[in-house]
């Protein structure tokens, strides 16, 4: 049987996947009583995680497997995305 697996960059598209992905892999659901904190914790790991300056991810039969993020954040992508309205 041949398994069809596919590398690519990550895109904003993949950030649901990437949120189930880290929620697995992470235990976040041990943390939180409620399973939305742990939804929330997860999109926001995700979320940060396209900020990164590298970041390909594994698919396989359109499903991710596996994630690699790293290197400095792209300059300026929190403000990219939030504005200078935010208060930090």
């Amino acid at each position: 049987m041949k398994q069809n697996i596919e590398i690519r960059k990550l895109k904003r598209r993949d950030t649901k996947e990437l949120s189930r992905l880290l929620r697995r892999q992470e235990g976040y659901d041990e943390f939180f009583t409620e399973e939305k904190d742990a939804d929330i914790l997860a999109r926001a790991a995700a979320e940060r995680s396209l900020t990164f300056a590298y970041g390909e991810a594994a698919f396989l039969d359109g499903q991710m497997i596996g994630a690699v993020v790293g290197g400095k954040r792209k300059k300026g992508a929190f403000f990219q995305k939030y504005g200078k309205k935010c208060i930090i």
